[in-house]
């Protein structure tokens, strides 16, 4: 690995900063701690603003992000905390508050008009990253490990650290007297990422140095975006993307093509439908892939979608059973649908049965019953008020995020 000096990567990431903010998000360890300090020492012209989470799952949760408010206070840097609540405890703790701290943050970085936000991430991290996704049975894109830069949640999410070492980050911090905090959940072994921590020393003793592990990622990295390409290609002659936020495949061409680029495919269309954060596993793909070559009429659900096979075309739409929740007419709805409306009071939320029940005649659409019930409905005190692609309303309108061409773009190579 071509290693870079923590100052270098942080100036090359400012070099492109922004009209807007800046952000920089900080939990208080070493790693953002030190990303936090270097771009308030490089900045030039860059107004910065920085973000903590507190997650509450710890009673000094609260004093972590306290302590980055003051070390922000002197570096005059503006310092906001969000707090994440209402998780229920189900589902695995690191995945949720992960999630959860992408949406926090995205959200308060676009009411700031910030496109940009920095991550502490560090070669060690795309180390364990590349060796728990390799334990999980990943793929070429899995273990291509994380992007520098890649768009999610409507921001752009930026990993300058990805090429330096942790130990040289905490060697800036001592020199410069900065004091850090780590997160004791950083030593609790029911946590794989951890007990992978733990074991990197013997691995190195192997010859699997962090080095070597994100040579590799970059390897597989250049594999995949060869791939993706190819996917593209694929894509633009097997699928037509409908506003409606369905895609309609050529059923005898995915047929036809390599079983990686098919998977590769049905992955994409999968997740772009679901909005889904990661790809099904490969077992319940193949299993997919088997029945669209088989071409016989079927239905299946996988990943938060419904997928109709047939002969001729396979259609991919949205569950109405898993999409997200209500929202205020004006926000993000499903991670994929803007909408506005001109009325106050509304919400949005999925047509689903009970709107396809009051739809005078839900077949003049030109959808399935199905479609329908999984697509943004327009409601005020409970009452169904507008169906964009059924019951139009006018000042109630709904479109995919990005357009329709916001399918090929996703499987671009990044």
């Amino acid at each position: 690995m071509t290693t870079l000096a923590p100052s270098q990567a942080v100036a090359a990431a400012l070099a492109e900063c922004p009209t807007g903010p800046l952000a920089v998000a900080v939990s208080g360890g070493g790693d953002s701690m030190a990303l936090l300090h270097l771009a308030a020492g490089l900045r030039a012209g860059c107004h910065l603003e920085a973000v903590t989470v507190d997650h509450g799952l710890r009673s000094d949760s609260g004093a972590e992000a306290e302590f980055v408010a003051q070390q922000c206070a002197t570096l005059k840097v503006p310092h906001t905390t969000l707090r994440w609540e209402g998780w229920d405890g189900s589902g695995n703790i690191q995945q949720e508050a992960r999630r959860a701290r992408r949406k926090l943050i995205s959200t308060w970085a676009k009411s700031l008009d910030a496109s940009q936000v920095m991550l502490g991430h560090t070669a060690e991290d795309q180390a364990e990253t590349f060796l728990l996704r390799l334990a999980r049975g990943s793929g070429v894109y899995g273990l291509s490990g994380m992007a520098a830069r890649v768009q999610a949640e409507g921001v752009t999410w930026l990993r300058p650290l990805l090429q330096c070492h942790r130990a040289d980050l905490r060697e800036i911090l001592a020199a410069k007297g900065v004091p850090w905090m780590e997160d004791p959940s950083n030593e609790n072994t029911r946590f794989d990422r951890v007990r992978l921590r733990q074991a990197m020393p013997m691995l190195a003793d192997l010859g699997l140095t962090v080095d070597r592990l994100t040579d590799t990622a970059q390897n597989m990295d250049r594999a995949a975006q060869v791939v993706r390409a190819e996917v593209s290609r694929l894509a633009r002659q097997a699928v037509l993307v409908d506003p409606a936020g369905l895609l309609t495949l050529n059923t005898a061409l995915i047929a036809q093509t390599q079983a990686e680029l098919r998977l590769r495919l049905l992955s994409g269309c999968l997740r772009w439908v679901s909005s889904a954060e990661f790809s099904p596993r490969r077992e319940a793909l193949e299993a997919l892939a088997a029945r669209v070559c088989a071409g016989s009429e079927d239905r299946q659900t996988l990943s938060g979608c419904l997928i109709d096979i047939g002969p001729e075309t396979t259609i991919i739409t949205r569950e109405a059973a898993h999409v997200g929740p209500p929202v205020a007419a004006g926000q993000l709805w499903d991670s994929r649908w803007t909408t506005a409306c001109d009325m106050a009071d509304v919400t949005v939320s999925a047509l689903g049965p009970d709107g396809l029940a009051a739809l005078k005649d839900w077949r003049a659409s030109g959808l399935s019953r199905e479609t329908l019930m999984g697509l943004p409905a327009f409601w005020r005190e409970k009452q169904l008020i507008a169906v964009p692609f059924a019951m139009p309303l006018k000042g109630c309108h709904v479109a995919l995020a990005g357009g329709t061409e916001s399918f090929f773009s996703s499987l671009m190579p990044r």
